[in-house]
C-alpha cells in the first residue's frame, strides 16, 4: 500500500468520525482523490445545513410574529364584536323607546279625542243652560205678569164688591 493510499484512508476515516460526532467543519487537505470529495460534499452539506438553521430561524421569528398578530387580530375581533353588541344593545333600547313614544303619543291623541268630546258635551250642556236662563227668565216674566193680573183682577174683584154693596144698599 502507498503512502498515499494511508493517507487517504486516514483521512477519510478523521472525516468519518467527524461525520459521526456531526462535525461538519471541513478542514484543510489534499485536494484530490475520494478525501477531497467527501470533504467537498460535507462543506456542502454543511452550507445546506446553515442555510436550513437560518431559514428555520426566520421562521420561528415570523411564527411569532404571526402568533402575536394573531393574538392582536383576536383581541380587535373581540373589540368589535363589543362594540357591534353595544351597538345592538342601543338600537334595542332606542327601539323600545319609540316604540313606547308611539304608544303614549296614541294615548295622548285618545286623551285629545276624550276631551273634544267632553269639550263637545260641555257646550251642548252650556247651550242647554244657556235656553234653560232664557226660560226660566221668561217664565219669570210671565209669573210677574200673571201676578200684576191677580192684583189688577182683585182690585177690579174689590172695586165690583165696593159698587155691588153701593148698588145694594
Amino acid at each position: 500500500m502507498r503512502v498515499e493510499d494511508v493517507n487517504e484512508r486516514l483521512e477519510l476515516a478523521a472525516l468519518a468520525g467527524a461525520l459521526e460526532r456531526r462535525d461538519l467543519t471541513v478542514s484543510s487537505g489534499p485536494a484530490d482523490g475520494a478525501a477531497a470529495i467527501l470533504r467537498s460534499g460535507i462543506g456542502q452539506v454543511a452550507s445546506l445545513v446553515e442555510t436550513i438553521h437560518s431559514t428555520v430561524a426566520e421562521l420561528s421569528e415570523t411564527s411569532q410574529r404571526v402568533s402575536a398578530a394573531s393574538v392582536e387580530s383576536e383581541r380587535s375581533s373581540e373589540e368589535i364584536a363589543g362594540a357591534v353588541n353595544m351597538v345592538a344593545s342601543v338600537t334595542e333600547q332606542q327601539a323600545r323607546l319609540i316604540m313606547e313614544a308611539g304608544n303614549a303619543a296614541g294615548e295622548a291623541a285618545a286623551a285629545v279625542a276624550r276631551a273634544l268630546s267632553l269639550a263637545e258635551a260641555a257646550d251642548a250642556a252650556l247651550s242647554d243652560a244657556e235656553r234653560g236662563m232664557i226660560t226660566a227668565d221668561d217664565a219669570h216674566q210671565a209669573m210677574v205678569a200673571v201676578e200684576e193680573s191677580a192684583a189688577a183682577i182683585m182690585d177690579a174683584a174689590s172695586a165690583l164688591v165696593s159698587r155691588s154693596g153701593e148698588i145694594t144698599g
